[in-house]
């Protein structure tokens, strides 16, 4: 992004933003979405789960076995649109170099990695969308078709491949999707909360420092509905939240964090999603100390490949215990965490 030209940063806002060009191109994917037969049942594997549990690492994973498409880089700024996308993603190199992304938490991305570019459709879906925060809320059928008919399109330009997609905010909508979309599998990934709480606010004080200097970052995450920290920062809040928690919390806390991580996760376990058959809890913590528990994984998930790609690491696993932080807000993530771990993926 810091090397995006005024070009690049106008055609981003006319094909991403609120603009006459973005709206005809996502109303034709509606359009054509009620018209055009496709195939309802592909098998594609979902990511999920809070930010900075895991999910890049797990989605490169498993792209990097090359049974997967996804959606990368090269598609943008053109992603309402998949036959642009694939017209001017041909025009790029797929060999050039990989850099570090700004979270500078040594991941290396280039224009052929994968990322979360989906969430730009559900923006236009959501009918409750609000400037303050992002909430659950019940899917409509004809948009969750539409949203298959948009991976359908991806899956054809990847060669008619299953997609693996990661998305953090898809856990918010995982109930509907994961009912609909009965042939595919949903993993939610969550970590230790100390750690996990500690890596949301160092990437919030990281991305507060990186927008303030570059108001086109914080722009670029808000066209792509990338809010988990920063300027842009919307909480999560669910069927089960406490009443507008977000606002006795101060961000550059770590008790805002871990109040987060109690929500998103009390969430999931009452909500019972992890009791559908498609949908697996996933330990972070089991994925890299374990080392043969990515392959059980890989057999549940249909991978024949899962000797290739990146190796799992645990390195932001530090003694936080000294820390000062409140040991009521730790003790009641601890035990959410507990009851995370007897019900995942073993």
């Amino acid at each position: 992004m810091n090397n995006y030209t005024e070009l690049d940063k106008i055609l981003h806002r006319e094909f991403l933003g609120k603009s006459a060009l973005s709206n005809f191109f996502y109303e034709r994917l509606i359009s054509k979405s009620k018209t055009c037969k496709f195939s309802l049942n592909k098998k594609h594997i979902f990511i999920s789960g809070l930010a900075r549990s895991g999910t890049t690492a797990l989605l490169n994973k498993i792209f990097s076995t090359g049974e997967f498409g996804s959606l990368v880089y090269k598609y943008m700024p053109f992603i309402l649109s998949p036959r642009l996308a694939n017209y001017f993603s041909r025009l790029v190199n797929d060999n050039d170099s990989y850099y570090e992304r700004f979270h500078r938490d040594g991941i290396k991305i280039n224009n052929s990695s994968p990322e979360c570019l989906d969430e730009i459709i559900w923006l236009r879906f959501d009918k409750n969308l609000r400037e303050d925060f992002f909430q659950h809320s019940v899917l409509y059928k004809e948009d969750l078709k539409a949203y298959l008919y948009f991976l359908f399109k991806y899956s054809g330009i990847n060669n008619n491949k299953n997609l693996v997609v990661k998305n953090n905010n898809n856990h918010i909508r995982i109930d509907s999707m994961a009912k609909e979309f009965k042939s595919c599998k949903f993993l939610i990934l969550f970590r230790d909360p100390l750690n996990h709480c500690y890596s949301l606010l160092s990437q919030h004080l990281n991305f507060l420092n990186l927008q303030r200097k570059d108001p086109f970052i914080l722009e670029y995450m808000n066209l792509i509905g990338h809010n988990e920290f920063g300027l842009g920062l919307k909480p999560f809040i669910y069927p089960t939240s406490s009443n507008k928690w977000y606002l006795k919390y101060d961000p550059l806390n770590i008790d805002y964090w871990i109040k987060q991580w109690i929500e998103t996760y009390t969430w999931i376990i009452e909500s019972k999603i992890i009791n559908f058959h498609n949908v697996h809890l996933v330990s972070y913590e089991s994925l890299s100390e374990d080392q043969g528990f990515y392959k059980k994984l890989c057999e549940k998930l249909d991978i024949k490949n899962p000797s290739t790609g990146i190796d799992f690491h645990n390195s932001n696993k530090k003694d936080l215990t000294k820390k000062n932080f409140n040991k009521n807000l730790l003790r009641s993530s601890e035990d959410i965490y507990q009851k995370l771990k007897e019900n995942s993926f073993k």
